[in-house]
């Protein structure tokens, strides 16, 4: 239930968690048109990745009580809408997706040093899982780095709390070589390069024509594994400037494959969408 292999006519597919898949309808498409959604029509959408009405229903309940969407009853029908902070996070993602600044480097670093109290773990894995989110990697356990001016903002997420203590500082390293060496350090270059190849692998045989080929449904299946599979593996890039990245990079060609894909799918999928939620309105 908690999973979904895609089918359709475009070959052996990924497995996608069926929550993953509703949060990828509710920022792709839902956002994109009224902010809401009947019961009904995510459940035919869903439908066209293997999920049935009753899995639907429980991944959204389940989305409800973590505060991901809010569900009220309207009549005969049950409507989904994204609250203001999943609203928030869904954009903050889309410009993630489209937007790659690592040409723009000015070479320093913009770093963040940490102090919290040994007790208190869970302030510590929340400060971590926001630095990482804005771009920012480990250098020591609680020294962390960003190539992007991104301090404001992730200060500003991080907040005050009682015996927290952050020191925000701009650096430089001594030499390009070493800029190089820490940013192998903050993160795992070759592993998010090998992530990169297997989506270029998987989605390259798709040429302008092969797209063009595929019913609306397939399109709009396709649509939301492309942005799935981009999407895990951009999550950790923190997007550097090519004179820090492995010669053999494959982020660029990643990205504008991403780009191709998921723009030459647009509209017929907006157009199996749009026939969905006219089958069941709001």
């Amino acid at each position: 239930m908690g999973s979904t292999r895609t089918s359709g006519s475009t070959g052996d597919r990924p497995t996608i968690p069926a929550r993953e898949i509703v949060l990828d309808l509710l920022g792709g498409f839902v956002r994109h048109d009224t902010g809401r959604i009947s019961m009904q029509a995510m459940a035919e959408l869903m439908g066209a990745f293997g999920t049935s009405p009753d899995a639907t229903r429980v991944v959204i309940s389940r989305l409800r009580r973590e505060g991901w969407v809010a569900v009220q009853r309207e009549g005969r029908r049950s409507v989904i809408t994204m609250t203001d902070q999943t609203s928030q996070l869904m954009r903050a993602g889309e410009g993630r997706l489209y937007r790659r600044d690592g040409d723009l480097w000015d070479g320093r670093w913009r770093m963040i040093i940490y102090t919290v109290p040994e007790a208190r773990r869970a302030t510590r894995i929340r400060i971590r899982r926001i630095l990482d989110w804005h771009g920012f990697g480990p250098l020591a356990t609680s020294t962390w780095i960003c190539s992007h001016d991104r301090l404001d903002a992730a200060l500003e997420e991080i907040g005050e709390e009682p015996e927290l203590r952050l020191d925000p500082l701009v650096a430089s390293s001594i030499s390009a070589e070493h800029d190089r060496v820490m940013a192998n350090r903050c993160w795992d270059l070759r592993r998010l390069n090998e992530e990169y190849a297997e989506f270029i692998d998987r989605y390259s045989r798709f040429d302008d024509a092969a797209l063009a080929d595929l019913s609306d449904q397939d399109s709009f299946a396709l649509r939301v594994e492309v942005l799935y599979g981009y999407r895990n593996a951009s999550f950790h890039d923190p997007d550097l400037h090519p004179r820090l990245l492995p010669n053999d990079w494959r982020g660029r060609i990643a990205h504008q494959l991403f780009l191709r894909v998921y723009g030459i799918l647009e509209e017929p999928a907006a157009k199996y969408y749009q026939q969905a939620v006219t089958r069941y309105p709001t």
